[in-house]
C-alpha cells in the first residue's frame, strides 16, 4: 500500500495558488505524531513536486468519511490541493536563515529571534510558517520534519539541559557551550509547555536526537515564498481538547 501511495503522490500537480493539503481522520487516538504519519512514514522524496509550493498537515478527529468502495475504516488519509491560507493575525517570530542542514540549524536562528508576547500554550497547537528563500526549494515535504522541528524546540525552555548533548553540539557547530546552554534553558520565546522530567536534546552514538513535543503540533502549515533573504515567518495557536 506505501509504494502505491507514494507513486501516486510523486505525480500530483499543483496550480501556481494551490498547496499539497495531507489531512487524517479518525476518533482513535494517535500514537505517532501526525506529520510523521502523513508524510515521513509515505516517504518524502514522494512530496518533491506536490509540495513545491507548499504542504499542510491536519489531524481531524471526527468519524472518517467511507472508502471509494463503500467501506468504513477507523482512519482515513486523504492527499488533495488547497489554496494557500492567508497569514495568521496571531503574534509572528521573525528570523533569518543561514543554513537549513538538521534540526539545529532551525533551532539556532529561532533562538536568536525577536521575544513575543502571548499566553505559552500547554495543550495542542497548530503552526504556520512561511519559509522565505532566494531559489526554489526541490522538496519542502522533505523539509517539514526538520524545520517543524527546530521550530517547535526553540519554543521549549529545558531547564536541565544534558551536557554531555551540549558538549556533542559546540564541537560539531563550533558555538560556545554556554550560549547553547543558554538558549535551551532560557530562549526567547517559550511559548510552548515542556515536561522538566524530559531532555528537549539527547545524546545519540556520536551526535544528538531532538526530542520537541511535536506530537500536539495536530495541525501545520509550510507556505513557500521568494526573497532576497533566507527567513522564516512562524505563527502559534492554541488548539482546544475535543
Amino acid at each position: 500500500m506505501r509504494p502505491k501511495l507514494s507513486s501516486v503522490i510523486r505525480r500530483l500537480e499543483p496550480q501556481a495558488s494551490q498547496i499539497l493539503l495531507c489531512e487524517h481522520s479518525t476518533v482513535n487516538p494517535i500514537k505517532a505524531d501526525i506529520e510523521n504519519v502523513l508524510i515521513y512514514n509515505v516517504r518524502e522524496a514522494s512530496f518533491a513536486r506536490s509540495s513545491r509550493n507548499g504542504i499542510m498537515f491536519r489531524l481531524t478527529q471526527s468519524l472518517p468519511k467511507p472508502s471509494p468502495d463503500g467501506e468504513f475504516y477507523d482512519h482515513l488519509s486523504e492527499y488533495s490541493f488547497t489554496e494557500a491560507p492567508e497569514r495568521p493575525d496571531s503574534p509572528l517570530i521573525e528570523f533569518d536563515l543561514d543554513k537549513m542542514r538538521n534540526p539545529f540549524d532551525i533551532w539556532w536562528a529561532a533562538t536568536a529571534a525577536k521575544p513575543v508576547e502571548m499566553p505559552q500554550v500547554v495543550g495542542n497547537f497548530e503552526l504556520y510558517v512561511e519559509l522565505w528563500v532566494p531559489e526554489s526549494l526541490k522538496n519542502p515535504g522533505g523539509k517539514i520534519k526538520k524545520v517543524f522541528d527546530g521550530i517547535i524546540a526553540s519554543m521549549h525552555a529545558d531547564l536541565k539541559p544534558s551536557e554531555e548533548a551540549i558538549e556533542i553540539l559546540a564541537e560539531k557547530h563550533m558555538v560556545d557551550k554556554r550560549e547553547i546552554y543558554d538558549r535551551l534553558s532560557a530562549p526567547p520565546n517559550p511559548l510552548i509547555s515542556f515536561d522538566a522530567n524530559r531532555r528537549l536534546v539527547k545524546p545519540y552514538r556520536q551526535n544528538v536526537q531532538w526530542h520537541p513535543d511535536d506530537g500536539r503540533c495536530v495541525s501545520g502549515t509550510l507556505i513557500m515564498k521568494q526573497s532576497s533573504v533566507a527567513k522564516c515567518v512562524v505563527s502559534l495557536r492554541s488548539i482546544p481538547s475535543v
